[in-house]
């Protein structure tokens, strides 16, 4: 309807005047003989007034009907807008809703993957078989190496499940863990390469002032094919023990030992698994 007389304004109007005027000036002209003949209704006069009467109160109903009508499509039309804003935002609060439950769970998921790989990172770091070294090196050099390299195949694979794990995190929070883990990776293998490196020396026939010629060439050869490093090397503790491996191998192991942080990559990793469980939760609060 309102297309309609969006469409014809101008005859709707005109039609509307013509049916409420019309009737009333036909009327005027039956009703008013002392000023018009009486050429409408005649002597039934009385006929035409009571189908004005008929007609005035049809159209004041149908006016009425209309208005009400009228008036009744525009509430409902609001209370219908308004229930579907109202019904749209549930829905969308369900959805949302939804959306956070199936990604908590498949970010729960991806956690318990994560904590695997955390505590397999964990174990490859392991200061309890290094300690090995010092113990059992020398008696035992050929099961010693064996354990060493096998330590740094855990670790590399560990260090691999990690990575491949965090490389699906750009935000700088994660970023700052990826890096740290790298670099204690890189340390953990310099480590484990200066202890395969000293027992070749430390497990060598004859005496440290026999070797001390060739110990000092081979640590300067050493340090130059060795890359940066945030721990003092092996070499450093050899130089000050004035090179003597053989007579303070086990102790220069210890103390390249005792200056690795062991604790604080443990704490770290402890402080990344906190981390994801708490940004896991907050998924449900968003």
């Amino acid at each position: 309807m309102c297309e309609l007389f969006k469409t014809h304004k101008k005859a709707v109007i005109i039609s509307l005047v013509i049916i409420v005027l019309a009737p009333i000036a036909i009327n005027l002209l039956a009703v008013c003989p002392a000023f018009w003949p009486n050429l409408v209704a005649g002597t039934r006069q009385g006929v035409w007034v009571n189908f004005f009467a008929v007609y005035s109160g049809s159209l004041i109903g149908a006016f009425v009907s209309f208005y009400i009508l009228n008036k009744t499509i525009k509430t409902n039309k609001i209370e219908n807008e308004q229930n579907r804003q109202d019904n749209h935002a549930e829905n969308e609060e369900n959805r949302k809703h939804i959306e956070a439950v199936f990604k908590y769970r498949t970010e729960k998921d991806d956690f318990q993957t994560a904590k695997e790989y955390v505590a397999r990172f964990d174990l490859a770091v392991d200061s309890f078989e290094l300690c090995f070294v010092p113990i059992n090196g020398k008696n035992n050099r050929g099961e010693t190496i064996l354990r060493l390299k096998q330590l740094c195949k855990d670790l590399s694979n560990a260090y691999s499940l990690l990575e491949f794990y965090l490389n699906d995190y750009d935000n700088d929070v994660e970023h700052g863990y990826k890096e740290y883990f790298k670099d204690f990776y890189y340390e953990e293998n310099v480590l484990i390469g200066d202890f395969l490196w000293i027992i070749d020396y430390w497990t060598c026939k004859g005496t440290d002032e026999q070797n001390r010629d060739l110990f000092i060439r081979e640590t300067e050869r050493y340090k130059q094919a060795a890359q940066d490093s945030k721990f003092k090397r092996i070499w450093h503790y050899v130089e000050e023990h004035d090179y003597k491996m053989i007579a303070d191998g086990e102790e220069i192991i210890n103390e390249r030992l005792d200056d690795f942080d062991f604790i604080t990559i443990h704490k770290k990793l402890l402080d990344f698994c906190n981390y994801e469980k708490e940004r896991i939760n907050s998924i449900l609060k968003m």
